[in-house]
Protein backbone atom coordinates (compact mmCIF):
# COMPACT_ATOMS: atom_id res chain seq x y z
CA UNK A 1 0.00 0.00 0.00
CA UNK A 2 2.77 2.43 0.96
CA UNK A 3 4.65 1.52 -2.23
CA UNK A 4 1.55 2.24 -4.32
CA UNK A 5 1.07 5.61 -2.61
CA UNK A 6 4.73 6.45 -3.20
CA UNK A 7 4.49 5.53 -6.88
CA UNK A 8 1.32 7.59 -7.33
CA UNK A 9 2.99 10.48 -5.52
CA UNK A 10 6.02 10.30 -7.79
CA UNK A 11 3.78 10.11 -10.85
CA UNK A 12 1.79 13.11 -9.65
CA UNK A 13 4.95 15.10 -9.04
CA UNK A 14 6.26 14.18 -12.49
CA UNK A 15 2.98 15.26 -14.14
CA UNK A 16 2.99 18.49 -12.13
CA UNK A 17 6.61 19.15 -13.14
CA UNK A 18 5.93 18.68 -16.84
CA UNK A 19 2.77 20.80 -16.72
CA UNK A 20 4.62 23.50 -14.77
CA UNK A 21 7.51 23.34 -17.25
CA UNK A 22 5.18 23.48 -20.23
CA UNK A 23 2.98 26.33 -18.96
CA UNK A 24 5.82 28.36 -17.39
CA UNK A 25 3.28 30.09 -15.10
CA UNK A 26 5.69 32.88 -14.12
CA UNK A 27 6.51 33.66 -17.74
CA UNK A 28 10.13 32.50 -17.63
CA UNK A 29 11.93 29.26 -18.36
CA UNK A 30 15.60 28.35 -18.77
CA UNK A 31 17.30 25.78 -21.00
CA UNK A 32 20.96 24.76 -20.79
CA UNK A 33 23.10 22.37 -22.82
CA UNK A 34 26.69 21.42 -23.59
CA UNK A 35 25.48 19.89 -26.89
CA UNK A 36 26.70 16.44 -25.87
CA UNK A 37 23.24 14.98 -26.44
CA UNK A 38 19.99 16.10 -28.03
CA UNK A 39 17.18 17.15 -25.72
CA UNK A 40 15.09 20.30 -25.68
CA UNK A 41 18.20 21.88 -27.18
CA UNK A 42 19.26 19.99 -30.29
CA UNK A 43 22.78 19.12 -31.39
CA UNK A 44 25.04 21.46 -33.32
CA UNK A 45 24.70 20.96 -37.07
CA UNK A 46 25.92 20.28 -39.70
CA UNK A 47 28.32 17.59 -38.49
CA UNK A 48 31.03 18.44 -41.04
CA UNK A 49 31.52 21.85 -39.40
CA UNK A 50 32.14 20.53 -35.89
CA UNK A 51 34.32 17.98 -34.18
CA UNK A 52 34.65 16.74 -30.62
CA UNK A 53 37.06 18.73 -28.45
CA UNK A 54 39.91 17.01 -26.64
CA UNK A 55 38.77 18.30 -23.24
CA UNK A 56 35.04 18.52 -23.72
CA UNK A 57 32.92 20.88 -25.75
CA UNK A 58 32.80 21.04 -29.52
CA UNK A 59 35.24 22.54 -31.96
CA UNK A 60 33.50 24.75 -34.48
CA UNK A 61 35.68 24.39 -37.58
CA UNK A 62 33.34 25.87 -40.20
CA UNK A 63 30.83 28.67 -40.39
CA UNK A 64 27.99 28.62 -39.44
CA UNK A 65 26.62 26.14 -36.92
CA UNK A 66 22.92 25.73 -36.13
CA UNK A 67 20.90 24.45 -33.19
CA UNK A 68 17.22 24.44 -32.30
CA UNK A 69 15.38 24.78 -29.01
CA UNK A 70 11.98 23.17 -28.57
CA UNK A 71 9.64 24.97 -26.16
CA UNK A 72 6.18 23.98 -24.95
CA UNK A 73 4.86 27.48 -25.61
CA UNK A 74 5.82 30.64 -27.45
CA UNK A 75 7.75 33.46 -25.79
CA UNK A 76 8.25 37.18 -26.37
CA UNK A 77 12.02 37.37 -26.00
CA UNK A 78 15.12 35.33 -25.26
CA UNK A 79 18.53 35.95 -23.70
CA UNK A 80 21.29 33.65 -24.96
CA UNK A 81 24.53 33.12 -23.04
CA UNK A 82 27.26 31.39 -25.00
CA UNK A 83 30.40 30.09 -23.31
CA UNK A 84 33.22 29.64 -25.80
CA UNK A 85 36.94 30.04 -26.49
CA UNK A 86 38.06 31.72 -29.71
CA UNK A 87 41.04 29.81 -31.10
CA UNK A 88 40.34 31.01 -34.63
CA UNK A 89 41.48 34.62 -34.41
CA UNK A 90 38.41 35.46 -36.49
CA UNK A 91 37.41 39.03 -35.72
CA UNK A 92 33.65 38.54 -35.43
CA UNK A 93 31.45 35.96 -33.71
CA UNK A 94 27.69 36.41 -33.74
CA UNK A 95 24.60 34.64 -32.39
CA UNK A 96 21.25 34.73 -34.15
CA UNK A 97 17.67 33.52 -34.16
CA UNK A 98 15.80 32.49 -37.32
CA UNK A 99 13.43 35.27 -38.34
CA UNK A 100 12.30 34.12 -41.80
CA UNK A 101 12.65 30.59 -43.17
CA UNK A 102 11.75 31.55 -46.74
CA UNK A 103 14.94 33.59 -47.20
CA UNK A 104 16.80 32.01 -44.25
CA UNK A 105 17.19 35.42 -42.62
CA UNK A 106 18.56 35.47 -39.08
CA UNK A 107 18.35 38.27 -36.54
CA UNK A 108 22.04 38.47 -35.62
CA UNK A 109 23.54 39.93 -32.45
CA UNK A 110 27.21 40.35 -31.51
CA UNK A 111 29.05 37.89 -29.31
CA UNK A 112 32.59 39.14 -29.93
CA UNK A 113 33.96 41.82 -32.24
CA UNK A 114 37.75 41.93 -32.08
CA UNK A 115 37.85 44.93 -34.44
CA UNK A 116 35.90 47.08 -31.98
CA UNK A 117 37.75 45.68 -28.96
CA UNK A 118 41.08 46.57 -30.56
CA UNK A 119 40.08 50.08 -31.64
CA UNK A 120 38.48 50.82 -28.25
CA UNK A 121 41.96 50.81 -26.73
CA UNK A 122 43.33 53.21 -29.37
CA UNK A 123 40.52 55.62 -30.20
CA UNK A 124 38.54 57.88 -27.88
CA UNK A 125 35.64 55.88 -26.46
CA UNK A 126 32.30 57.12 -25.14
CA UNK A 127 29.57 54.85 -23.81
CA UNK A 128 25.87 55.30 -23.08
CA UNK A 129 24.14 52.12 -22.01
CA UNK A 130 24.90 49.50 -24.64
CA UNK A 131 25.89 52.14 -27.22
CA UNK A 132 29.60 52.70 -27.83
CA UNK A 133 31.06 55.60 -29.83
CA UNK A 134 34.67 55.42 -30.98
CA UNK A 135 36.36 58.52 -32.41
CA UNK A 136 39.65 58.48 -34.27
CA UNK A 137 40.07 62.14 -33.27
CA UNK A 138 37.77 63.52 -30.60
CA UNK A 139 35.13 65.79 -32.10
CA UNK A 140 32.12 65.03 -29.90
CA UNK A 141 31.70 65.27 -26.13
CA UNK A 142 28.80 62.81 -25.89
CA UNK A 143 26.91 60.19 -27.86
CA UNK A 144 23.81 62.40 -27.73
CA UNK A 145 25.72 65.18 -29.51
CA UNK A 146 26.89 62.72 -32.16
CA UNK A 147 23.38 61.39 -32.81
CA UNK A 148 21.86 64.89 -32.88
CA UNK A 149 24.48 66.27 -35.29
CA UNK A 150 26.17 63.36 -37.06
CA UNK A 151 28.99 63.84 -39.58
CA UNK A 152 28.74 62.71 -43.19
CA UNK A 153 27.77 59.06 -43.55
CA UNK A 154 31.00 58.37 -45.44
CA UNK A 155 32.94 59.02 -42.21
CA UNK A 156 30.88 56.59 -40.09
CA UNK A 157 30.83 52.83 -39.57
CA UNK A 158 27.96 51.14 -37.73
CA UNK A 159 27.65 47.82 -35.93
CA UNK A 160 24.31 46.37 -34.79
CA UNK A 161 22.69 49.80 -34.74
CA UNK A 162 21.24 52.39 -37.07
CA UNK A 163 21.66 56.14 -37.30
CA UNK A 164 18.54 58.16 -38.09
CA UNK A 165 20.36 60.49 -40.43
CA UNK A 166 18.48 61.53 -43.56
CA UNK A 167 20.32 60.79 -46.79
CA UNK A 168 19.74 63.27 -49.62
CA UNK A 169 21.14 63.75 -53.12
CA UNK A 170 21.82 67.38 -53.96
CA UNK A 171 20.47 68.79 -57.24
CA UNK A 172 18.48 65.60 -57.85
CA UNK A 173 15.85 65.68 -60.59
CA UNK A 174 13.53 62.84 -61.69
CA UNK A 175 14.44 60.90 -64.80
CA UNK A 176 12.76 61.71 -68.11
CA UNK A 177 13.17 58.14 -69.37
CA UNK A 178 12.76 54.57 -68.18
CA UNK A 179 15.52 52.62 -66.44
CA UNK A 180 15.83 48.98 -67.49
CA UNK A 181 17.84 46.36 -65.58
CA UNK A 182 18.22 43.37 -67.88
CA UNK A 183 20.64 41.28 -65.83
CA UNK A 184 18.70 38.14 -64.70
CA UNK A 185 18.70 37.52 -60.94
CA UNK A 186 17.76 34.31 -59.19
CA UNK A 187 15.80 34.06 -55.95
CA UNK A 188 15.67 36.84 -53.37
CA UNK A 189 17.28 40.25 -53.59
CA UNK A 190 16.78 43.76 -52.26
CA UNK A 191 17.75 47.23 -53.39
CA UNK A 192 17.56 50.92 -52.52
CA UNK A 193 15.82 53.54 -54.63
CA UNK A 194 15.86 57.33 -54.26
CA UNK A 195 12.71 59.40 -54.77
CA UNK A 196 12.01 63.12 -55.01
CA UNK A 197 8.92 64.70 -56.54
CA UNK A 198 8.08 61.55 -58.49
CA UNK A 199 5.88 58.46 -58.11
CA UNK A 200 7.45 55.11 -57.39
CA UNK A 201 6.95 52.84 -60.39
CA UNK A 202 8.50 49.37 -60.83
CA UNK A 203 7.61 46.44 -63.06
CA UNK A 204 9.23 43.04 -62.53
CA UNK A 205 9.24 40.34 -65.21
CA UNK A 206 9.91 36.84 -63.85
CA UNK A 207 9.38 33.13 -64.45
CA UNK A 208 9.54 29.86 -62.46
CA UNK A 209 12.15 27.23 -63.39
CA UNK A 210 10.00 24.49 -61.81
CA UNK A 211 13.06 22.53 -60.72
CA UNK A 212 11.44 21.61 -57.40
CA UNK A 213 7.90 20.92 -56.20
CA UNK A 214 7.79 23.66 -53.57
CA UNK A 215 5.41 26.54 -54.29
CA UNK A 216 7.18 29.78 -55.24
CA UNK A 217 4.97 32.79 -54.56
CA UNK A 218 6.50 36.22 -55.15
CA UNK A 219 6.17 38.95 -52.54
CA UNK A 220 7.52 42.47 -52.99
CA UNK A 221 7.81 44.67 -49.91
CA UNK A 222 8.42 48.43 -49.77
CA UNK A 223 10.15 49.99 -46.75
CA UNK A 224 10.72 53.58 -45.67
CA UNK A 225 12.98 54.24 -42.69
CA UNK A 226 13.00 50.47 -42.08
CA UNK A 227 9.21 50.39 -41.71
CA UNK A 228 7.02 48.43 -44.18
CA UNK A 229 4.64 50.75 -46.05
CA UNK A 230 3.37 48.64 -48.96
CA UNK A 231 3.39 45.09 -50.29
CA UNK A 232 2.23 43.18 -53.39
CA UNK A 233 2.09 39.43 -53.94
CA UNK A 234 1.41 36.86 -56.65
CA UNK A 235 0.93 33.17 -55.99
CA UNK A 236 2.85 30.24 -57.48
CA UNK A 237 2.34 29.43 -61.17
CA UNK A 238 0.38 26.33 -60.14
CA UNK A 239 2.77 23.83 -61.72
CA UNK A 240 3.43 21.22 -59.03
CA UNK A 241 5.79 19.00 -61.05
CA UNK A 242 9.55 19.42 -60.86
CA UNK A 243 10.17 18.54 -64.51
CA UNK A 244 12.31 21.59 -65.18
CA UNK A 245 9.87 23.12 -67.67
CA UNK A 246 9.95 26.86 -67.06
CA UNK A 247 6.70 28.72 -66.71
CA UNK A 248 5.69 31.49 -69.07
CA UNK A 249 7.01 34.92 -68.03
CA UNK A 250 4.76 36.86 -65.67
CA UNK A 251 4.79 40.44 -64.47
CA UNK A 252 4.15 42.17 -61.15
CA UNK A 253 4.12 45.91 -60.51
CA UNK A 254 4.81 48.03 -57.46
CA UNK A 255 3.50 51.58 -57.66
CA UNK A 256 3.05 54.35 -55.10
CA UNK A 257 2.43 58.10 -55.33
CA UNK A 258 2.87 61.14 -53.08
CA UNK A 259 5.85 59.69 -51.23
CA UNK A 260 8.22 62.04 -49.37
CA UNK A 261 11.77 62.57 -50.59
CA UNK A 262 14.22 59.99 -49.38
CA UNK A 263 15.61 56.49 -49.62
CA UNK A 264 13.29 53.49 -49.94
CA UNK A 265 14.13 49.80 -49.77
CA UNK A 266 12.43 47.22 -51.98
CA UNK A 267 12.60 43.52 -51.11
CA UNK A 268 11.89 40.89 -53.77
CA UNK A 269 11.08 37.79 -51.76
CA UNK A 270 10.63 34.36 -53.35
CA UNK A 271 12.21 30.90 -53.72
CA UNK A 272 15.39 29.99 -55.58
CA UNK A 273 13.31 28.56 -58.45
CA UNK A 274 12.29 32.05 -59.58
CA UNK A 275 14.28 34.12 -62.10
CA UNK A 276 13.77 37.86 -62.42
CA UNK A 277 14.68 38.47 -66.04
CA UNK A 278 14.00 42.21 -66.19
CA UNK A 279 13.21 45.21 -63.97
CA UNK A 280 11.78 48.39 -65.53
CA UNK A 281 11.35 51.60 -63.53
CA UNK A 282 10.86 55.36 -63.79
CA UNK A 283 13.52 55.81 -61.09
CA UNK A 284 17.13 56.53 -62.02
CA UNK A 285 18.97 55.85 -58.72
CA UNK A 286 18.90 52.14 -57.87
CA UNK A 287 21.55 50.21 -55.90
CA UNK A 288 21.43 46.60 -54.74
CA UNK A 289 22.55 45.03 -51.49
CA UNK A 290 24.24 41.64 -51.59
CA UNK A 291 23.94 38.77 -51.91
CA UNK A 292 23.04 38.81 -55.61
CA UNK A 293 22.60 35.52 -57.46
CA UNK A 294 23.66 36.35 -61.01
CA UNK A 295 22.35 33.68 -63.38
CA UNK A 296 24.23 31.87 -66.12
CA UNK A 297 22.48 34.02 -68.75
CA UNK A 298 24.75 36.96 -67.88
CA UNK A 299 27.92 37.29 -69.98
CA UNK A 300 30.84 39.75 -70.05
CA UNK A 301 29.41 42.42 -67.79
CA UNK A 302 30.51 44.86 -65.11
CA UNK A 303 29.00 45.88 -61.80
CA UNK A 304 29.62 49.20 -60.09
CA UNK A 305 30.37 49.05 -56.35
CA UNK A 306 31.90 50.94 -53.46
CA UNK A 307 32.84 47.71 -51.64
CA UNK A 308 36.35 47.38 -50.30
CA UNK A 309 35.94 43.59 -50.08
CA UNK A 310 33.84 41.17 -52.13
CA UNK A 311 32.90 37.49 -51.92
CA UNK A 312 32.10 35.32 -54.94
CA UNK A 313 30.63 31.82 -54.85
CA UNK A 314 30.26 29.81 -58.08
CA UNK A 315 26.99 27.88 -57.81
CA UNK A 316 27.29 26.40 -61.29
CA UNK A 317 30.32 24.88 -63.10
CA UNK A 318 29.98 27.60 -65.74
CA UNK A 319 30.48 30.16 -62.96
CA UNK A 320 34.15 29.24 -62.58
CA UNK A 321 36.12 32.20 -63.92
CA UNK A 322 38.56 34.99 -63.15
CA UNK A 323 36.74 37.95 -61.61
CA UNK A 324 38.40 41.36 -61.92
CA UNK A 325 38.03 43.85 -59.08
CA UNK A 326 39.83 47.10 -59.76
CA UNK A 327 43.38 46.07 -60.70
CA UNK A 328 43.16 42.80 -58.72
CA UNK A 329 41.95 39.40 -59.90
CA UNK A 330 40.05 36.66 -58.08
CA UNK A 331 40.38 33.13 -59.48
CA UNK A 332 37.06 31.40 -58.77
CA UNK A 333 38.15 27.91 -59.80
CA UNK A 334 35.81 25.77 -57.65
CA UNK A 335 32.05 25.52 -57.22
CA UNK A 336 30.28 25.91 -53.88
CA UNK A 337 33.27 27.59 -52.29
CA UNK A 338 33.38 31.22 -51.21
CA UNK A 339 36.28 33.23 -52.61
CA UNK A 340 37.15 36.57 -50.98
CA UNK A 341 39.11 39.56 -52.24
CA UNK A 342 39.94 42.96 -50.76
CA UNK A 343 40.99 45.58 -53.30
CA UNK A 344 40.73 49.20 -54.35
CA UNK A 345 38.38 49.75 -57.25
CA UNK A 346 34.86 50.70 -58.20
CA UNK A 347 34.14 48.08 -60.86
CA UNK A 348 33.80 44.29 -60.76
CA UNK A 349 34.19 42.51 -64.11
CA UNK A 350 32.64 39.10 -64.80
CA UNK A 351 33.15 36.76 -67.73
CA UNK A 352 29.79 35.14 -67.05
CA UNK A 353 27.16 34.61 -64.37
CA UNK A 354 26.43 31.50 -62.34
CA UNK A 355 27.75 33.13 -59.17
CA UNK A 356 26.53 34.68 -55.93
CA UNK A 357 28.09 38.09 -55.20
CA UNK A 358 28.37 39.75 -51.79
CA UNK A 359 30.35 42.71 -50.46
CA UNK A 360 30.59 45.36 -47.77
CA UNK A 361 29.09 48.03 -50.03
CA UNK A 362 26.27 48.22 -52.56
CA UNK A 363 26.07 47.27 -56.25
CA UNK A 364 24.61 48.82 -59.37
CA UNK A 365 24.44 47.66 -62.98
CA UNK A 366 25.45 51.06 -64.38
CA UNK A 367 27.28 54.14 -63.12
CA UNK A 368 24.41 56.57 -63.58
CA UNK A 369 22.08 54.72 -61.22
CA UNK A 370 24.65 54.09 -58.48
CA UNK A 371 24.27 55.62 -55.01
CA UNK A 372 25.03 54.39 -51.51
CA UNK A 373 22.72 55.59 -48.70
CA UNK A 374 24.34 53.38 -46.07
CA UNK A 375 27.01 54.03 -43.51
CA UNK A 376 29.75 51.40 -43.66
CA UNK A 377 29.16 48.21 -41.74
CA UNK A 378 31.79 46.47 -39.63
CA UNK A 379 32.42 42.97 -40.91
CA UNK A 380 35.39 40.61 -41.10
CA UNK A 381 36.92 42.67 -43.94
CA UNK A 382 36.45 46.10 -42.34
CA UNK A 383 39.21 48.68 -42.88
CA UNK A 384 39.25 51.32 -40.11
CA UNK A 385 41.35 53.68 -42.25
CA UNK A 386 38.25 54.58 -44.25
CA UNK A 387 36.22 56.06 -41.35
CA UNK A 388 36.61 58.46 -38.42
CA UNK A 389 33.76 57.23 -36.21
CA UNK A 390 32.28 53.91 -35.12
CA UNK A 391 28.88 53.68 -33.46
CA UNK A 392 28.10 50.22 -32.11
CA UNK A 393 25.49 48.52 -29.98
CA UNK A 394 28.08 46.28 -28.39
CA UNK A 395 29.52 45.05 -25.11
CA UNK A 396 32.66 42.94 -25.00
CA UNK A 397 32.25 39.34 -23.80
CA UNK A 398 33.13 38.63 -20.18
CA UNK A 399 36.14 36.54 -19.24
CA UNK A 400 35.23 33.14 -17.78
CA UNK A 401 37.33 30.32 -16.32
CA UNK A 402 40.19 28.65 -18.16
CA UNK A 403 40.42 31.10 -21.04
CA UNK A 404 36.76 30.83 -21.92
CA UNK A 405 34.51 33.83 -22.52
CA UNK A 406 30.79 34.37 -21.99
CA UNK A 407 28.80 36.44 -24.46
CA UNK A 408 25.18 37.47 -23.97
CA UNK A 409 22.72 38.40 -26.69
CA UNK A 410 19.04 39.30 -26.38
CA UNK A 411 16.38 38.73 -29.04
CA UNK A 412 12.79 39.74 -29.67
CA UNK A 413 10.84 36.58 -30.53
CA UNK A 414 7.44 37.97 -31.53
CA UNK A 415 8.56 38.02 -35.18
CA UNK A 416 10.87 34.99 -34.95
CA UNK A 417 10.12 31.84 -36.92
CA UNK A 418 8.89 28.89 -34.85
CA UNK A 419 8.09 25.52 -36.41
CA UNK A 420 6.84 22.41 -34.62
CA UNK A 421 7.41 24.18 -31.33
CA UNK A 422 11.09 24.95 -32.03
CA UNK A 423 13.09 28.14 -32.49
CA UNK A 424 16.15 28.03 -34.74
CA UNK A 425 19.47 29.57 -33.65
CA UNK A 426 22.80 30.16 -35.36
CA UNK A 427 26.42 30.63 -34.26
CA UNK A 428 28.35 32.49 -36.94
CA UNK A 429 32.05 33.22 -37.40
CA UNK A 430 32.48 34.67 -40.92
CA UNK A 431 35.65 33.43 -42.59
CA UNK A 432 35.94 30.21 -40.57
CA UNK A 433 36.20 27.46 -43.19
CA UNK A 434 36.60 23.70 -43.04
CA UNK A 435 38.38 23.48 -46.38
CA UNK A 436 41.11 26.10 -45.89
CA UNK A 437 43.49 23.64 -44.18
CA UNK A 438 44.27 25.89 -41.21
CA UNK A 439 44.10 24.80 -37.58
CA UNK A 440 41.64 27.48 -36.51
CA UNK A 441 38.49 26.78 -34.55
CA UNK A 442 36.16 27.99 -31.81
CA UNK A 443 35.44 25.80 -28.80
CA UNK A 444 31.72 25.84 -28.01
CA UNK A 445 31.44 24.81 -24.36
CA UNK A 446 27.80 25.45 -23.50
CA UNK A 447 24.73 27.57 -24.10
CA UNK A 448 22.14 28.89 -21.66
CA UNK A 449 18.91 30.41 -22.92
CA UNK A 450 16.37 32.30 -20.82
CA UNK A 451 12.92 32.66 -22.38
CA UNK A 452 10.54 35.38 -21.25
CA UNK A 453 6.82 35.74 -21.96
CA UNK A 454 3.54 36.57 -20.32
CA UNK A 455 2.83 34.93 -16.98
CA UNK A 456 -0.18 32.67 -16.48
CA UNK A 457 -1.87 35.37 -14.43
CA UNK A 458 -1.31 37.94 -17.19
CA UNK A 459 -2.88 35.60 -19.74
CA UNK A 460 -5.91 34.98 -17.50
CA UNK A 461 -6.31 38.70 -16.87
CA UNK A 462 -6.13 39.39 -20.61
CA UNK A 463 -8.84 36.80 -21.29
CA UNK A 464 -11.07 38.36 -18.63
CA UNK A 465 -10.50 41.89 -19.95
CA UNK A 466 -11.34 40.80 -23.50
CA UNK A 467 -14.69 39.39 -22.37
CA UNK A 468 -15.69 42.50 -20.44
Amino acid sequence: MKLRISLWTLLGLAVFYFIFYAVSPFGKTVYESDFSSAGMIGKLTPEERREAGAYGGWRMIGDPLYFSIRTFRGFDRAAVELEYENKSEKPIIEIGVLADKTVWRYQLKPAENAVIDRLASKWTALRKGSLLLLQKRKEYESIDDFIANPPELSRIALYDTELNSEFTIGNYAPSASKTEIGRPLRGNYEFYVYLKNEPLDFEFSFFDLNQNKDPDPVEINLYYRDQPIDSVRVEDDGIAEDGGISSAPRKISLKAASLPEGVYKIEFKTGNDVITEKIISNQKRISFRGPLWLTEDNENFEIRTDSSAISVNAVHPAGRQVVKFGTAELDVDETYRQFNLSAIGDTIGFERGGVILSGDGVFSFDRESFFDPEAKKIDSNFNSDSVDFILANYRSPEEANGGFKTARAEFELKQAYREDGAYGFIISAPGLKVEDGTEDYIIIKSVRVEFYGRSLWAKIKSMIDNRL
